[in-house]
């Protein structure tokens, strides 16, 4: 409009907007660095050096105004100019976009023209077609070209390097000799102006009239809580911005924000402090009264309703049952059934994935209907499957938590526990609605869930919130699901890295996969979707494999391939039938104010209705006909009647779609929806076992021995079921797991989906991915804000830090473990052990009052020993990461799990050409931990070196082979090896184990020490108890293999430096060795 239709101001107002938004930039995002004390912070100046550059057309002599802004690497501070600190700039791209699209957008309004937006904040002029946008963006058409054909060449590259390729590579010279003239004749015979200028004037004036700003900050902050409790300035006003495209500026926005921050409508929660490469900045937290009510009243009504029950069943009775006939539970279990019937109204069990939650209701429900058989326990599940499954496995009546809060009040008044199961995907809002109803009616609750796994699709984390904030509650935590050592490490790994054990557990997890073949990255989607159903395919108990893959169109594809290959191999019938199926489509969030995020041709339910003038009722279908953008309303058709929706009117749809999908007798089905006449639940599995000629479809549902016969144009609620999303396999478990997980849809990915898809499996756990840096995707836990705001905590930096969490985790074993299960399991560091002793000792701690003068006593007296002593606490895998300097320690204390590991040359070499096959040597060398290969590898050129080898490198007896050994076997042995080459090993002679819990060693050669800990690393291996086992075997049977021989040696080595009195004494075995 502006350079091709000739109105000018358009021009100046892009200018404007341009000009506006650098200012914003400025103000808002410009930081310096200032380091004091070893500790670097940003800090805002809030002064920039911006130049802008206007131009006028593509590449392509498309008329394309925009603008460059350049911020220069400077910024004036009190102390002179300084580099800038730019990270909050690239973080924050959309916002600063959002910020120029509204200036932008305002002043093209305010000539007088009509825009149309989208939930993503783009817009355009009332009236502009798409194919005259298309017309005039021959750039990014021949950029989309290009990359289309770069990704057919590369499908190893990840996306965004592909784009940025196919910019540089179809990016033409500038024609600098064309004139404005030319230009002109070259646009209008493209395209007339006099067509653009009357589409554009019969557009104008139809959009409604605005909200005020006030509207907008309120209604963003509804949009917000729809998946998340709290936010920051910037979210909101990010997401404010766009519902009020076109009709307020980031001015009026803000000042809208801070509006309701002074009213009280919008409340701080707390200031956040990042540590961001090394950086700090504090950044605050913002909620509403209504959700900050709604979480903080759920943690009111769980302190207050300790203690205050009668039980329903005695302790003593509950310890009798479980003495009598349930023996053979786990500890876990039992204390879970004690918490079912004990005096509190809110319970918490912390269950990790496969720990007998099910088994263990079923047992409370025969306790429960043997002793007290008038009182009453119902379960409540998010699925249907899964209220399905708890009732079957354990016989409690069960249904969808939906269903119970629609459902009519008990009149029953005797009391009543409700059992809520996967608490942790529970949304704030509807946990509350559950602690209102129980009280109604008259019932204590019981939550079940697992912090670790995914956190709920709507606001809040409560479950992970109750135990982060030292709420206590019950731990069943001894796995019954995972079959074999590999699956319980790989678990176990997973668990360590969330609970801020092992920050390397990850890493540990993703090696021990590679190690074992288990871990196959392929870069082109296709060929990886081939391979995992080739894997299915020919998978020896493939009834009892599940693959779970993060995104929709994925779990499709997969599902498709596997049809055709089951109907080739004539596992499924060849005979199919077309089926029209219907899909939910998610549209949540921002997303539903605007008519774009509708398609026409979809359907609706009406869920809710607030007060607006239309006559439709919640449960109503709709079926979407029209919609109109210009005054953002969608045209709906319901009973042959038509409805107009505004969009931003307070009216909440479930969408979904008619998709065609090929059915066949064999085909493996999920239900998609709960349906009482057809007795099926979501997420409900089946095979197809029959299709009749009328189209009647009969399912066998395999676990339960049962078929459901059903028509689609009756039920069409289903799908292909061998492939699921991660959301429809928590609750689900099966032999093996196949999981696709890759990086270029890396921000779908994290730790919780990967503890999910790995604590799923009983026996094997396969991933597929396209690259080893998955690792950092699952690295990354699901990121949720909190009302409670309890930020997940780091590593300890300092002895101070060591001590705080020394005293939680007293606190944390003392409230789920009890101080038999501290002494027994050996809970506690030798360190807290002492301050305990000092303080009375653990018997007296089962009187304590857990409070803010225990905790300084604590920390007091750990402090004050840990200054005495200088002790310094190993952890598994820990050794070479803490930042605690080694030169000031001079006492070691060695965890129960420590271990120190060393390998031959012949190790070294075999582990350096494993490297080279999946995921490749590049890759391979992240995870390499060794120094020694390291430094071997250095000394032959470095990585880039060994990279270009040739595969007749690696062939037994070859010049590089030659090299390396001669190298590893040349570099200086360390103290720890000079003793192994001093020793005879004697089988006959008895070796005895130090009857203690952990391993001291005062006056260490901290030389020494640090070279073992430089050479080899820290491993982990089995505890103490075992190692005695051990031991004792090695004296029966012996050691053949030297490599054997000296793991057993080195960490007897380090026992054999203790102090005299605590000395063990090898005469034989360590005959001659020198210390």
């Amino acid at each position: 409009m502006g350079y091709h239709v000739g109105d000018r101001r358009i021009i100046d107002a892009h200018k404007k907007a341009a000009q506006k938004t650098a200012q914003f930039i400025e103000k808002q995002f410009i930081y310096a660095r200032v380091t004091k004390n070893q500790t670097t912070n940003a800090f805002k100046t809030g002064k920039a050096v911006i130049a802008l550059f206007d131009h006028s057309t593509s590449r392509e002599n498309d008329p394309q105004a925009h603008t460059h802004i350049l911020v220069m690497n400077m910024t004036d501070t009190e102390k002179g100019w300084r580099a800038l600190w730019n990270d909050r700039i690239y973080e924050l791209q959309k916002l600063i976009q959002n910020v120029y699209q509204s200036y932008a957008a305002q002043y093209i309004k305010d000539l007088g023209y009509d825009i149309i937006s989208d939930s993503n904040g783009k817009w355009e002029i009332a009236g502009i077609k798409q194919e005259w946008i298309d017309l005039f963006s021959k750039r990014s058409a021949k950029i989309d070209q290009a990359e289309a054909e770069l990704k057919e060449k590369f499908s190893d590259i990840k996306d965004v390097v592909i784009r940025n390729d196919a910019v540089l590579s179809s990016r033409p010279d500038k024609d600098i000799d064309i004139t404005d003239d030319e230009l002109k004749v070259l646009w209008e015979n493209q395209l007339h102006k006099k067509e653009i200028d009357l589409a554009v004037a019969r557009s104008k004036h139809k959009t409604n009239t605005h909200l005020n700003k006030s509207d907008y900050i309120a209604m963003a902050c509804k949009a917000i809580h729809e998946t998340e409790s709290a936010f920051k300035d910037n979210h909101i006003i990010d997401v404010a911005l766009r519902l009020s495209r076109g009709e307020h500026v980031f001015e009026d926005i803000e000042k809208g924000f801070y509006d309701a921050l002074k009213s009280g409508k919008i409340k701080q929660l707390s200031i956040i402090q990042h540590n961001q490469r090394a950086k700090k900045f504090t950044e605050p937290l913002y909620s509403t009264p209504k959700m900050i009510d709604i979480e903080r009243g759920i943690i009111k009504s769980i302190r207050k309703g300790q203690g205050k029950l009668n039980p329903i069943v005695s302790r003593n009775v509950v310890s009798e049952y479980l003495a009598k006939d349930y023996g053979f539970y786990k500890h876990g279990q039992k204390r879970a059934i004690h918490a079912i019937f004990d005096s509190n109204t809110i319970s918490v069990i912390q269950g990790k994935a496969g720990t007998g939650k099910t088994t263990m209701l079923g047992g409370a429900y025969a306790i429960l209907k043997k002793e007290a058989p008038e009182s009453q326990m119902i379960a409540l599940a998010i699925t249907g499957k899964a209220a399905e499954e708890i009732e079957l496995k354990s016989g409690i009546p069960s249904q969808t938590i939906d269903s119970f809060l629609l459902s009519d009040i008990s009149t029953n008044k005797a009391p009543k526990i409700i059992v809520i199961d996967e608490v942790g995907m529970l949304g704030s809002e509807k946990f509350a609605d559950l602690i209102d109803r129980s009280i109604k009616e008259n019932a204590s609750i019981v939550c079940i869930g697992d912090k670790n796994q995914l956190l709920p699709i709507s606001a809040g984390k409560i479950h992970r919130d109750i135990q982060e904030i030292g709420i206590p509650v019950v731990l069943m935590d001894e796995v019954l699901r995972q079959e074999t050592p590999e699956m319980e490490k790989l678990v176990n790994d997973i668990v360590n890295y969330q609970n801020l054990n092992d920050p390397n557990g990850i890493t540990t997890a993703i090696s021990d996969l590679y190690m074992q073949g288990k871990f196959i990255t392929i870069n082109d989607d296709r060929e990886r979707m081939n391979a995992i159903t080739e894997m299915f395919m020919i998978h020896p108990d493939r009834e009892n494999t599940l693959i779970i893959t993060g995104l929709n169109n994925e779990r499709k594809s997969i599902n498709e391939i596997i049809f055709n290959q089951m109907q080739e191999q004539k596992i499924v019938a060849n005979k199919t039938i077309k089926i029209q199926i219907k899909v939910p489509v998610p549209i949540v969030g921002v997303k539903k104010y605007f008519s774009s995020s509708y398609e026409i041709g979809n359907y609706a339910f009406v869920e809710k209705i607030g007060d607006v003038n239309l006559k439709l009722k919640p449960g109503q279908e709709i079926q979407i006909i029209g919609a109109d953008h210009s005054t953002n309303t969608i045209i709906a058709h319901s009973k042959g009647k038509k409805y107009t929706i505004d969009c931003k009117q307070d009216i909440e749809l479930s969408v979904y779609k008619i998709e065609e999908r090929e059915f066949a007798v064999g085909a493996q089905i999920v239900m998609t929806k709960n349906d009482k006449k057809f007795k099926v639940k979501n997420g409900l599995k089946g095979k197809i076992t029959n299709i009749s000629d009328s189209g009647m479809f009969r399912v066998e549902i395999p676990n339960q021995k049962r078929s459901v016969e059903f028509k689609p144009d009756q039920y069409c609620w289903f799908d292909l079921g061998w492939a699921v999303t991660p959301y429809k396999a928590q609750g689900l478990d099966a032999n093996h797991i196949v999981h696709n997980a890759t990086t270029q849809t890396s921000w779908i990915h994290t730790t919780e989906e990967f503890y999910l898809a790995a604590s799923r499996g009983k026996q094997s756990y396969t991933l597929f991915t396209d690259s080893s840096d998955i690792a950092s995707c699952f690295e990354r836990s699901q990121s949720k804000e909190s009302t409670i705001n309890t930020h997940q905590k780091s590593y300890p930096k300092s002895k101070h830090e060591y001590a705080q969490r020394a005293w939680e985790n007293f606190k944390y074993s003392l409230s789920h473990y009890g101080v038999d299960q501290i002494r027994t399991k050996e809970l506690l560091d030798p360190m807290s052990s002492q301050v305990i002793c000092q303080m009375g000792g653990l018997d007296q701690a089962r009187e304590w009052k857990i409070d803010q003068t225990k905790e300084h006593e604590f920390m007091q007296k750990y402090q004050i020993l840990s200054d005495q002593a200088k002790v310094f606490v190993i952890e598994p895998n820990r050794l070479s990461l803490d930042p605690i300097k080694e030169k000031d320690v001079s006492e070691i204390v060695f965890g129960k799990n420590s271990f120190v590991q060393f390998k031959t040359a012949d190790e070294a070499w075999n582990e350096l050409k494993s490297g080279f096959k999946n995921p490749g040597i590049d890759k391979f060398s992240r995870f390499q931990k060794d120094e020694n290969i390291r430094t071997v590898v250095h000394k032959m050129g470095g990585w880039g070196n060994v990279r270009m080898w040739k595969a007749t490198a690696l062939e037994s007896g070859s010049k590089q082979e030659r090299i390396f050994k001669e190298i590893y076997n040349s570099i200086a042995l360390k103290s720890g090896q000079m003793a192994w080459k001093d020793v005879h090993y004697n089988q006959s002679n008895p070796v005895a184990m130090p009857q203690v819990r952990h391993k001291q060693i005062s006056q260490f050669d901290m030389k020494h020490f640090e070279e073992i800990r430089k050479a080899r690393g820290v491993w982990l291996s089995m505890p103490i108890t075992e190692k005695q086992a051990y031991i004792s075997k090695i004296n029966n049977v012996g050691i053949d293999q030297e490599t054997g021989a000296y793991k057993i040696f080195l960490n007897e080595y380090l026992v054999k430096s203790e102090t005299p009195q605590k000395m063990v004494q090898h005469p034989t075995i360590y005959q001659g060795m020198r210390i």
